[in-house]
């Protein structure tokens, strides 16, 4: 014989279930409300970062420029272009070069500069200095990679370098490409972030575990837009932006990488035992009036 529930019972699960039901579509509802909150928060504060960014080194690479345009006017340096160009001896080859040597470890630690590269007119690495010790580089036996006109490898380390043309009246006597190593860790606050060539990563600040992850999803999401995707990286969403895009040419881009998973835990802390309550007291209100 079966047991029927008794009146009670059954106004409680009458009444229960539908609660229940609209207790988890409202907590549904509200998560993803507020994920797009996150997001359209993360979004807006990268936008702000990168207009303040590109303002100011708009006015910084102006004012550097201008000065490295005077110090490309250096008589001294102009003689040893001068003597290598005009004098095809090997003696005199090496003479030349060992002034240009000179004069770029003087102009590299009167600026600070940790890349002095001096390029001809056809564009060929001739010599530089490299490093915080500014050692001397020499093109024929080290290679000198440009992955774009702001971003120079050498030595395994990247360089953010700035060229500026060296001139004798009209005629173009060549290039000289100075800059600092660039250092990925000077953006971690903007979270996570990775230097990016055609998808391929260069440089970032996510762990070595993370980094054929990172470019699998960069490769399948961000490469097609110049804007914002979204990834998942060692288990974690993020919302990733461009950032100085106005620097980087040839494929190479900065990517800043927000937490949203992380955006999302700190903003439900604050009420994560709201739901709770709010089911506890509803089930009491049920029992008691069934």
């Amino acid at each position: 014989m079966t047991r029927q529930l008794s009146l009670e019972m059954r106004a409680f699960l009458f009444a229960f279930v539908p609660m229940g039901l609209t207790l988890v579509l409202s907590f549904v509802v509200v998560s993803r409300a507020v994920e797009s909150r996150i997001k359209d928060r993360l979004r807006a504060s990268l936008q702000e970062t990168e207009m303040l960014i590109s303002r100011r080194e708009s006015a910084s690479s102006a004012q550097v420029y201008r000065s490295l345009s005077a110090l490309s006017e250096n008589s001294s340096l102009k003689a040893g272009i001068g003597l290598l160009r005009e004098n095809p001896e090997l003696r005199f080859q090496e003479q030349a070069r060992e002034t240009l040597a000179r004069q770029l470890e003087r102009m590299g630690g009167s600026l600070g500069l940790e890349l002095l590269l001096f390029e001809d007119s056809l564009d060929q690495p001739v010599i530089g200095i490299v490093g915080s010790q500014r050692s001397r580089i020499t093109p024929t036996s080290e290679r000198v990679e440009v992955l774009a006109p702001s971003l120079v490898r050498v030595r395994n380390k990247l360089y953010e370098a700035v060229s500026v043309p060296m001139n004798n009246g009209t005629e173009n006597l060549g290039t000289l490409i100075v800059g600092n190593e660039f250092d990925i860790r000077s953006w971690s606050e903007f979270g996570q972030t990775a230097l990016i060539q055609n998808g391929r990563v260069l440089l970032t600040t996510f762990a070595d575990s993370s980094i054929g992850d990172a470019e699998r999803q960069v490769q399948e999401k961000c490469v097609s837009t110049a804007v914002e995707c979204e990834v998942r990286i060692g288990g974690e969403t993020y919302l990733s932006m461009p950032i100085r895009q106005e620097t980087f040419k040839d494929g190479v881009r900065l990517l800043s990488f927000q937490s949203i998973d992380a955006a999302t835990a700190d903003f439900t802390r604050s009420f994560q035992g709201l739901f709770p309550l709010i089911g506890g007291g509803g089930v009491l209100l049920v029992f008691l009036s069934s």
